[in-house]
This record gives C-alpha cells, structure tokens and sequence, in this order.
C-alpha cells in the first residue's frame, strides 16, 4: 500500500475547579494529586520514549489550578488535613480522613499492601484509629500518588516504602516537598517537550462547559428523545469568553497559541464552530458518534451509516476548521478493558494488532488515513498494574 496510516494519541487531562469563592484554598485534591502522579508521568514517558509523539489535552480551569499550585503556593484541604500533627487533629476532621483517604483503587493499591489494607479494614470495621494509624494513613494515601517513575529515581521515597508502616512526621513531609517538587518540573518539562515537537498540546473551553447548551438549548430539538430545559438559554458569548480564556492562560504558561482543541465530551453542533475559528483554533477532536449523526439522512439511517467504520480514519475539514474523529472502540479499550487483562505486554500487541487491521482494511481508499485515540489521560491508569 502506498499510504501509511497515522495513529494519533490525544490524552485528555481536566480538573473542575475545586475552590470556593469564599476559600482561600482548593477543597478536594485531585488536582494536586493527579498533577504528582499523571501530568508529570505522562509527560515523563514521552521524554523516555523519544520516537514517540503525542498531544496532551488540558482544560483551561485545569491550567489555572496547576499554574495556581506551581507560582502562587497554592493548597487544598487534603494537603493541610495531611499536614497536620494527628495528636491536633479534630474528631470532625479524623473522620474526614478516614472516610477520605482511601480513595484510591482498591485492587491496584490497597490490598496489595499490608499496612494500607488493615487500615482499610479496620475502618470498614469502624473501629477506632489510633494517632499512628491515622499517620499511617497520610502517608499511604499520598505515597499512592507518585508515579512508578518518581519511585524508582528517589532513594528517600523508596525507603519511606519499605518501613511499611509506623511513619514518622519526617516521612510525611518529604513527601508532601517531593509533591511541590515534582509539581514544579510539570511545566518545564511540557515546555522542552513542546519546544522539541514531540508533543503537541491542545486546550478544551476553561470550565469545560458543553458547548452547544452554551450556545442553545434548543439543539436538543434535534433529539426529541431528550428531555429539554423548561426555559431556552443561549450564550453565544460565554463560548468565545471560555475559548479566549483557554487561549489566555495556555500563553501565560507556553508563551504560544494552541492550534487544537476537545470540545468538552467531544460536544459540537454546527453553531458552535465559527468561535474555534476567531480563536485561530486549527483543528479540533470529536467523537465518532457525531460523524455518524452528521452523515445519516432520511434515505441513509443512523444504523446503516455507523457501520461504515471507515469513514472515520480519515480527517474532516468543516468551516475552516479540521476535525478528526476518534475511535471510539480503541480509546475505550484503553480506558477500560485493558486493564483487565493480566498480560500488558498481550494487551499492547492487541492494540498494534488491530491499528494494522484497520490500515489492511483501508488500503488505499484514503490518501491520508488517520486512526485517532481520544480518551481520559488522567484516572484510567490507576486501574492498571503498575499506573499502566
């Protein structure tokens, strides 16, 4: 065949905002904690593996926040709950954290270790936890959230690994500086990537609103199965405010202009695509199911139009904007079928296995054909062995 098939990798990475008008710091953790573990080590492994090219999606809001942490100290309630001397925790706040902090995969990080998993079970047992435990607990819960990367290049975090339990409140803050050390290289590290052309990075619109209900909720005439608002809403403007946003914040930090974008879920209706545009956006990913909806008429149905699979390996260009669509079947199995499967070495030649399909089955029908992965790349990963 004279044209290769080119596989496409968009990771998409989003945080909602987690601080309240009223705070001066972010209530829940994730962001923090998913910076520590997936933006850093994503990034890292593209660095690792420098055949490779990849385009990492980020919310504008997600942007803020880690800009937030990185350049203005910022903090959660999960950091300062961590902080703190067990002996001077509240009973309020003891509950928080033992409610709270085993929030993480059970099977991947849980059972696997002795001390975390007594914990674990001592709480579904409600019984009390003692101030050691409660030490115990913050560390465990944190040390979840480095990335395999992070553990095998520091000798301290290895150690504090192999006690196992009865740590101290050194442990605890070593951990909690390597988080701010690590949360530091974030950006950096993404610059020389991005300086290097060996990752493309996108943004989606900044609170990651769905975009046609911004623009009107009378799209859901369209879909009379679904249930409409009582009262219309249209905000044409919020979709340009939360694009220019993006725009913003991504220069603040890259000193560029992103060229794509994921509409927030992949959403999209025709009224939406000139704001891409004005914000000189290129192109932007969307899921296969709105090539399919697009293309089907009253003579060709839904059904019969969404098993011509290939229409959707190849690119689309639709008022000035290009569009790719994903494989929904790949990026899904991805997310959450691999990690299922005990052998990741069988796992990752299933994978190459059916992109060499899908490129035998093409042959030569398209000049350029494009088989693009779009999915979550933030929480699949700790469902699998090892962060995947």
């Amino acid at each position: 065949m004279k044209y290769p098939a080119k596989v496409i990798f968009i990771w998409h990475m989003h945080q909602p905002y987690y601080k309240l008008p009223s705070q001066k710091y972010y209530y829940l953790g994730w962001t923090r904690l998913h910076a520590v573990k997936d933006y850093y080590g994503m990034a890292k492994m593209v660095e690792k593996f420098d055949k490779i090219k990849v385009t990492f999606n980020f919310s504008g809001v997600l942007l803020k926040q880690l800009f937030d942490y990185v350049y203005n100290n910022a903090t959660d309630f999960y950091a300062l709950l961590t902080y703190k001397n067990p002996l001077f925790l509240t009973k309020k706040e003891k509950k928080f954290i033992t409610e709270r902090f085993f929030s993480v995969n059970f099977e991947r990080f849980i059972r696997p270790h002795k001390r975390y998993s007594q914990l674990y079970h001592k709480k579904m047992k409600k019984e009390k936890f003692s101030s050691q435990d409660i030490l115990d607990l913050q560390v465990l819960f944190n040390l979840c959230w480095f990335h395999p990367y992070t553990l095998e290049e520091d000798k301290n975090l290895k150690e504090i690994i192999k006690k196992e339990k009865k740590y101290n409140a050194a442990d605890k803050k070593y951990i909690l500086n390597k988080q701010k050390e690590v949360m530091r290289e974030i950006f950096p590290l993404y610059k020389r990537l991005l300086a290097e052309g060996r990752v493309e990075i996108s943004v989606s619109a900044f609170y990651h609103p769905i975009l046609p209900l911004l623009y009107d909720t009378n799209v859901l005439d369209e879909f009379p199965y679904l249930k409409k608002p009582h009262l219309r809403f249209s905000s044409p403007s919020s979709i340009s405010w939360h694009l220019k946003r993006s725009q913003e914040i991504f220069y603040e930090i890259f000193s560029a202009q992103s060229k794509g974008s994921w509409p927030p879920e992949g959403s999209i209706c025709e009224g939406v695509v000139p704001f891409f545009v004005e914000e000189n956006f290129h192109w932007i990913g969307l899921d296969e199911g709105i090539l399919f909806k697009s293309l089907a008429t009253e003579y060709v149905t839904y059904d019969l139009i969404k098993n011509q699979r290939h229409l959707i390996y190849r690119p689309y260009e639709f008022n000035g904007v290009n569009i790719l669509f994903r494989d929904r079947n790949l990026s899904d199995a991805i997310s959450f079928v691999y990690q299922a499967w005990e052998d990741s070495v069988f796992a990752a030649f299933d994978l190459i296995e059916h992109f060499k399909r899908i490129h035998y089955y093409l042959g030569d029908i398209f000049k350029e054909k494009v088989i693009t992965i779009i999915m979550d790349g933030e929480n699949a990963w700790e469902y699998y062995k090892n962060n995947g």
